[in-house]
């Protein structure tokens, strides 16, 4: 078999759904299917004002884009397109170079980029769903982006999409991470037969350490205003004996930095080894988010070290951070609430324990690299037989 991946890199660096693509060609490899990577970046776009022009236009519709996925299909001849993010610089011109060329094509729904221009259903601290049913002008009366030309070219490039019917006419099969996004890809109007289970896969770490030996509450993640970091700062305030500790980075870092409570410390971005370290070291790990996490890496590599979580009541996330089983939940932007369920889990460490040994055996049973080549094979074998009695 022959898969040719193409992703439009974000501009974060080693984010989650980056970490997820190049694992899966990783994965694709190790089982002896032969693939390709076809990727372009947007890091610098922001720090160029002609870059950003560039973006707003091929986010529309890009015709070099088409070529290039074209002329790739062409000379590689995969049995299966496997795509992972089309903005700002491919756009959905890659599913059209590969229906023109008869090569089934399959999307994987990292995020809410169907059904919101900004992709994260987030205004204002709140979730908001005020573009859905063809109404993407609010992102522009909202200026949901802070800046009036990038809202308004969110916005044309997400109508346009809708009303030239450009994802569900062209993609052959879409991928949901989760059952929540399951349910978003049916609400966008994709048929059941279209949408294939796919959960992320995490590497099982040896030897784990227990949480109940640790010694701070953990923060993850990309530090952007969707993931509510905010509030966990508000419960370090409100819980002054214990230790925070926060990995990552984003356009919030400095604000946050600068804000914080002296029980905070600021890691800045780890990865491999450090970032499992960060892991074995954390009693808990808190996932604030504010707005749907569609399928949340950084939860299942706390889990695969035995660290039970923390998390809104949102999206996916309750998938994976089953109430009292492998974590706890909390009404999503409720820092009270939060602060509650972080104060009686810190004091309990035989829970902490116990939901984290719940958690490893979760990742054990379904998000293993086995079972997640079982079902990415399983998709492509669909997304061929698609493709066939559609012709």
């Amino acid at each position: 078999m022959r898969v040719l991946q193409v992703y439009n890199q974000q501009r974060s660096e080693r984010g989650g759904e980056e970490r997820v693509v190049l694992d899966t060609v990783t994965l694709l490899k190790q089982g002896g299917v032969d693939v390709e990577l076809y990727m372009v970046t947007s890091r610098g776009l922001e720090e160029r004002f002609t870059s950003k022009i560039k973006a707003a236009g091929s986010g529309i519709y890009s015709f070099v884009s088409y070529r290039g996925v074209r002329d790739a299909v062409e000379r590689f001849h995969p049995d299966i397109v496997h795509v992972h993010n089309v903005y700002p610089l491919l756009s959905p011109s890659v599913f059209v170079a590969c229906m023109d060329v008869g090569v089934p094509a399959v999307f994987s729904a990292h995020n809410q980029v169907l059904t919101c221009p900004t992709w994260h259903h987030l205004y204002k601290g709140s979730v908001c769903e005020r573009c859905l049913g063809g109404k993407e002008y609010w992102c522009i009366r909202q200026n949901c982006r802070d800046n009036l030309l990038e809202s308004s070219a969110y916005a044309l490039r997400s109508a346009v999409a809708r009303k030239r019917d450009l994802f569900r006419k062209n993609v052959t099969l879409f991928i949901a991470m989760s059952h929540f996004m399951e349910e978003r890809l049916a609400k966008y109007g994709v048929p059941p037969d279209r949408i294939a289970f796919v959960p992320n896969m995490v590497n099982i770490p040896k030897p784990p350490m227990g949480p109940s030996r640790s010694d701070y509450v953990g923060f993850a993640g990309r530090l952007s205003p969707e993931k509510g970091i905010g509030l966990l700062l508000e419960a370090a305030r409100n819980l002054p004996m214990v230790p925070f500790r926060i990995a990552g980075d984003g356009p919030l870092y400095s604000t946050l930095k600068s804000s914080a409570p002296t029980n905070v410390t600021f890691e800045g971005l780890l990865f491999n080894d450090e970032l499992s370290d960060f892991y074995r070291g954390a009693r808990m790990v808190v996932i604030p988010s504010v707005s749907y996490e569609t399928a949340p890496l950084v939860a299942l590599e706390a889990l695969a070290h035995r660290v039970p979580l923390v998390c809104s009541r949102i999206g996916a996330l309750p998938e994976v951070a089953v109430d009292g089983i492998t974590g706890r939940l909390f009404d999503a932007g409720d820092s009270a609430q939060m602060t509650g369920v972080i104060e009686e889990l810190w004091s309990d460490p035989v829970a902490t324990a116990r939901m984290g040994h719940e958690g490893w055996r979760l990742v054990q049973s379904k998000h293993t690299q086995e079972e997640a080549f079982a079902r990415l094979v399983d998709a492509y074998g669909r997304a061929a037989t698609l493709q066939s009695s559609a012709i």
